[in-house]
């Protein structure tokens, strides 16, 4: 069975691959998991902070409740970050996988990055390669 592509999909197909990255970031994350679940059990504690947040009510938060709230956004923000980083990935991954169908990058070159992915210099410079092969590619196809 061939695997599907990200840029084969439709925008219903690519949230559910967005949750899908979610729930193996809380699998396999340990930090993420801390994060997500010291944010679970601030928001079952306060009844309030779920309001005002899931339900969209308006609620007066005594000053417990504001500084959770804070630390809520706060570790939101935590999480999404984690998010927004193993997207960035997944979408460099997937541009590697279009350029190479269309023929702009060889196999040979696939290994060779698979080989050294673990080192973050070379994940920056397999990123920079992609990113500059992309706007060459948009320059060529476009003029």
């Amino acid at each position: 069975m061939e695997e599907t592509r990200l840029y084969d999909m439709d925008s219903v197909e690519l949230y559910e691959l967005i949750d899908q990255t979610r729930v193996e970031l809380k699998k396999n994350n340990i930090e993420y998991k801390k994060l997500s679940e010291k944010l679970h059990k601030i928001m079952d504690k306060y009844t309030n902070l779920q309001l005002l947040l899931e339900d969209e009510k308006i609620v007066e938060l005594n000053t417990e409740e504001c500084k959770q709230l804070q630390e809520v956004v706060s570790l939101d923000m935590q999480l999404r970050n984690f998010e927004e980083r193993q997207i960035f990935f997944l979408g460099a991954r997937e541009n590697y996988f279009y350029l190479q169908n269309l023929g702009l990058i060889k196999r040979w070159f696939s290994a060779t990055i698979d080989l050294k992915i673990n080192n973050w210099l070379w994940v920056q410079i397999y990123i920079f390669c992609i990113m500059q092969a992309t706007y060459l590619y948009s320059r060529h196809k476009y003029n």
